[in-house]
């Protein structure tokens, strides 16, 4: 399948990465804000085409797909461009800046029967089996905690008085959206929509939300989920049940995962998988571009993320231009 790619970071040099251990993929073009930009980038990973006109990859033919890694309030219109074109989109996570512009994007995906899939790396990830199976030994589930912090690279620039992407808020960026969506992934997928939320966030001075966290309640149990770009962690994640205990680190980058069953010795649960995982979203990805029968499953999952995203924002007042 020949892809385009939208955006020109390390995400996509790690998407790229995964491309080069499939069969199935094969990188054709590159766009990018500046032509100079995109140059340098088809030349570093043998692309044929570039473009700094979006309309001008949406004509091209050789396109089949379009991997899109830019800010994500360029998601939906970009997206929907594309598809209007006839592309298939993976579209990094969050897929949108709210729950609006999804359900906007998955109509015109349906219009235009092409695929359009969130890439949210542990919804892949074969180690969520592992974790699914290894719940049953947990018993009743009382407790949660995700947490996923991790210090900015780009913060110190910003408390410099540089303008960055990754705390402006006309961007859609912020910690709840870039870091807390992946907990929001893995709590809805393994417990569905709780009951109720409530959430607090730590706000820098230009409004953006640089960390926080919510209270997520369930008739049985509760969820305590962190995040922050302002800071780190070395906790794991874990999953707390009347029979046992179930530990993970890094919800965007699931590896290390451990069961202790009460009163017995820990144990390391291995998952064999490849190093660079996402190749799992880019093999679901092509397979369904073939086949479409069970990717409701996700579309559900995505929906439902943007939902409990949405709320969240509302409760703690941050607001992106897209909203309006």
């Amino acid at each position: 399948m020949n892809f385009a790619v939208i955006g020109t970071n390390f995400v996509t040099d790690w998407f790229l990465e995964a491309g080069n251990l499939c069969d199935e993929f094969s990188l054709v073009a590159v766009y990018s804000r500046t032509m100079a930009r995109a140059k340098e980038y088809a030349d570093k990973h043998g692309a044929k085409y570039v473009f700094d006109n979006l309309d001008e990859l949406c004509q091209n033919k050789d396109v089949d797909a379009v991997y899109i890694a830019s800010p994500t309030s360029l998601h939906a219109s970009q997206s929907t461009r594309l598809m209007n074109a006839g592309k298939h989109i993976l579209c990094e996570k969050p897929i949108a800046s709210n729950s609006y512009e999804l359900k906007s994007m998955l109509e015109c995906a349906k219009n235009n029967k092409v695929v359009l899939l969130e890439a949210m790396r542990p919804q892949f990830s074969p180690v969520m089996k592992t974790i699914e199976d290894a719940m049953k030994f947990l018993g009743t589930i009382r407790y949660v905690n995700f947490i996923f912090n991790k210090y900015s690279s780009r913060y110190d620039r910003f408390l410099a008085g540089e303008a960055v992407n990754t705390f402006d808020p006309k961007f859609s960026n912020g910690a709840l959206i870039d870091l807390g969506c992946y907990c929001i992934s893995i709590l809805f997928r393994l417990f569905g929509k709780p009951d109720k939320i409530q959430g607090s966030a730590v706000k820098l001075s230009n409004g953006i939300d640089a960390a926080g966290g919510f209270i997520a309640s369930y008739n049985e149990m509760c969820a305590t989920v962190g995040y922050s770009k302002i800071s780190d962690t070395y906790n794991y994640c874990e999953i707390q049940g009347e029979h046992g205990t179930l530990r993970f680190r890094e919800p965007s980058d699931l590896r290390e995962v451990y069961l202790t069953k009460r009163g017995a010795e820990t144990e390391h649960l291995v998952t064999p998988m490849i190093q660079q995982d996402m190749i799992y979203e880019l093999k679901a990805f092509i397979s369904y571009v073939k086949d479409v029968s069970d990717l409701e499953t996700y579309h559900n999952n995505s929906i439902a993320v943007m939902e409990i995203l949405d709320e969240i924002r509302k409760q703690i007042c941050v607001t992106f231009d897209s909203d309006s």
